[in-house]
């Protein structure tokens, strides 16, 4: 099956970006989860923005499979935030609580730049 993550570095930070509008069905699903895990497993970088930009539908199943994503990212020292939420989808994460536990920022950019802002008065 062909790749549903096109992946980007500039050394420090990996931009993952799923290319796929629709994270419904379990076998796309399962293909964006392991595309994500070879993704993790082959890069040396720290920094990980995972790009949602032309996603307009995700299930519940997609959901669980970011939170074990973040997982293993964690378990890799990885540091993980999300971008290009589509509005709709950013509402479940809000219903879910789940904003609470990913970084989320409007734009690639703007999620990488937040890698070199830590501490002091910064806030997401």
């Amino acid at each position: 099956m062909t790749r549903l993550v096109h992946v980007e570095t500039d050394g420090k930070t990996l931009i993952a970006s799923i290319i796929q509008p629709r994270l419904l069905d379990t076998g796309v699903i399962q293909q964006v989860e392991k595309d994500l895990m070879d993704i993790l497993g082959q890069s040396n970088e720290e920094q990980l923005v995972l790009n949602f930009g032309p996603v307009r539908f995700m299930s519940s199943s997609a959901l669980g499979m970011l939170v074990r994503f973040r997982s293993k990212c964690q378990g890799f020292k990885v540091d993980l935030k999300l971008a290009g939420i589509d509005p709709n989808i950013r509402e479940v994460f809000r219903i879910t609580r789940l904003e609470k536990i990913f970084a989320i920022y409007p734009t690639s950019t703007e999620a990488k730049e937040a890698f070199q802002k830590r501490g002091g008065w910064f806030r997401r």
